[in-house]
């Protein structure tokens, strides 16, 4: 999945260390390496938990 800076993305599974599944706004999917996005330290961040899924940034 094409990453781009300032873009959130929703954790779909993060089983794998190295590589999360994600969603972008856009509903497309894919693929991201873990050191190229990271979880805002923000009270403003979705609580999205009923989906079991978490905003990510691309820094």
């Amino acid at each position: 999945l094409p990453l781009q800076k300032g873009e959130k993305y929703y954790v779909v599974n993060d089983s794998n260390a190295q590589w999360w599944y994600v969603r972008n706004m856009a509903g497309q999917s894919g693929y991201v390496p873990t050191n190229y996005i990271h979880k805002p330290n923000t009270l403003n961040s979705f609580d999205m938990s009923d989906t079991h899924m978490q905003v990510l940034l691309f820094a």
